[in-house]
């Protein structure tokens, strides 16, 4: 039998330590009785923009700001792994994602909307939407670049009370992701591929291309008791499209 430690959470007084930044602002507030002033210095601020059944779409927002510019900081560079633990985007903000960012927690209150035009890798342990809005793309313009969403963790990571780690988690907002559309997500393999193959052939024809990554699931059991590590005996793979013949 396998034993595992018991999940280890952030107490209040691992979170004050977390160094902190806020959107739309120089300062790196100590502490959560600073950080919580100053996100209610923007409650109410463009909530027209609130992404809802009712208001304007955040997508249109005049007021939004990129992330990459200093000017969205204050004048400061904007934060990174290496100077900032948290990040907050407070109610009433608008930021265009331009950048590949890699911060532990975000704290989403407004907008974040990802650059159409930029290839985006977006980095954490936990992203959570906490009554704003993470779009990605729309229904009626899909994005098309290459972006990706890594979420960081593992059994022992220290983690957020109510939604743990490696997670995206939504407790009320919107998360909208919209990618170019895939005519055939699935299909089976023609024939088995053995261990070590390089190459699959598949039922139907799909539209892959080089780079592309895929999974290729197990068929012959039910996939269980699979490890983050890989020290178990699950068949399922991942893999990157080398090349793609017929």
């Amino acid at each position: 039998r396998r034993w595992r430690l018991r999940p280890r959470y952030h107490t209040p007084e691992s979170l004050e330590l977390l160094r902190r930044r806020v959107f739309g602002s120089a300062v790196s507030p100590g502490g959560w009785a600073a950080t919580s002033a100053l996100l209610q210095e923007h409650v109410g601020r463009q909530s027209r923009f609130r992404h809802s059944e009712v208001g304007e779409d955040p997508r249109v927002d005049p007021a939004m700001m990129r992330w990459s510019s200093p000017s969205s900081w204050g004048g400061e560079s904007p934060p990174t792994g290496n100077t900032t633990d948290i990040v907050y985007i407070p109610e009433g903000k608008t930021a265009m994602l331009d950048m590949d960012v890699n911060i532990r927690f975000w704290v989403i209150e407004g907008n974040v909307i990802w650059d159409q035009e930029k290839n985006i890798h977006m980095e954490a342990e936990a992203i959570v939407v906490n009554g704003g809005s993470l779009l990605i793309g729309s229904k009626d313009q899909p994005y098309e670049r290459d972006g990706r969403i890594t979420l960081h963790g593992h059994w022992h990571s220290l983690k957020l009370p109510l939604c743990g780690t490696k997670t995206l988690f939504e407790t009320r907002g919107t998360v909208e992701m919209h990618g170019k559309p895939v005519p055939v997500t699935w299909t089976e393999l023609e024939t088995t591929a053995h261990p070590g193959s390089t190459e699959i052939q598949l039922r139907r024809p799909v539209d892959w291309k080089p780079g592309d990554m895929i999974v290729v699931a197990a068929s012959d059991k039910v996939v269980a008791d699979c490890r983050l590590d890989r020290r178990d005996d699950c068949q399922v793979e991942e893999r990157y499209v080398k090349a793609v013949d017929g």
